[in-house]
């Protein structure tokens, strides 16, 4: 009886200590999330909110409010960091936009839509495409070509083809559509800084401009 009963002891024991190791690993690993998270929303700030394309790890540590080594426990490098942050960007982005064009609407619709998601993401991180244009080497970048969603360029080709077919928009070749279509939203958001000098505009003047393009977009097309 005494026996079983100190196997007993021995076994509660073990058991209790292994939940709390359970437990500590758990805890461990909610704050390593934590940390890296909070790390990559310091590089978005720097990056694509402010611009400091200058920024280094320490610039990012000391926004995060952690030692400037974990930035490298988590990331190979600042590259390595910024490519993270611009993939995950890249897919929320086009999920939304894959969203839109497997809606059972018109082109028009879907191209308005478009564009909205588009000047939301420019708002929300306005250095994303000019950092994006000149910092990242795509003919080295295989995880950023990878989460690219092609598709997304294939639907809207098929979408410009049926549209040219049936005589509804007036560019009459698919690739010129979207090569139209991407440079009407881009091209204002690369040379922003510019744009607002040129045109003597603030901030909310040119989130009106890069609106009304949209309507000279669609103007244009149909």
């Amino acid at each position: 009886m005494s026996d079983n009963f100190f196997i007993f002891n021995v076994l509660q024991k073990c058991k209790i200590k292994y939940n709390r190791l359970t437990t500590n690993i758990l805890i461990a690993k909610v704050k390593e999330n934590k940390t890296k998270e909070l790390i990559k929303k310091s590089a978005i700030e720097l990056f694509f909110l402010k611009g400091k394309f200058d920024a280094n790890s320490k610039d990012i540590a000391d926004l995060a409010g952690v030692k400037r080594p974990l930035i490298y426990y988590y990331f190979n490098s600042v590259d390595d960091l910024m490519l993270t942050v611009i993939i995950e960007t890249n897919s929320e982005r086009d999920r939304l936009i894959n969203n839109v064009l497997n809606e059972d609407s018109e082109l028009v619709i879907k191209l308005d839509k478009i564009f909205d998601l588009h000047l939301k993401y420019t708002i929300n991180y306005p250095f994303r495409q000019v950092y994006i244009a000149t910092h990242v080497n795509l003919n080295q970048s295989n995880d950023f070509m990878q989460s690219l969603d092609y598709k997304n360029y294939m639907k809207l080709n098929q979408l410009f083809k049926n549209a040219i077919d049936s005589n509804l928009i007036r560019v009459k070749d698919p690739i010129q559509a979207i090569i139209l279509f991407l440079s009407y939203l881009n091209y204002p958001i690369i040379m922003a800084s510019w744009g607002k000098i040129i045109l003597s505009n603030s901030e909310l003047e040119y989130i009106e401009v890069l609106k009304n393009r949209k309507k000279t977009f669609l103007n244009l097309l149909f």
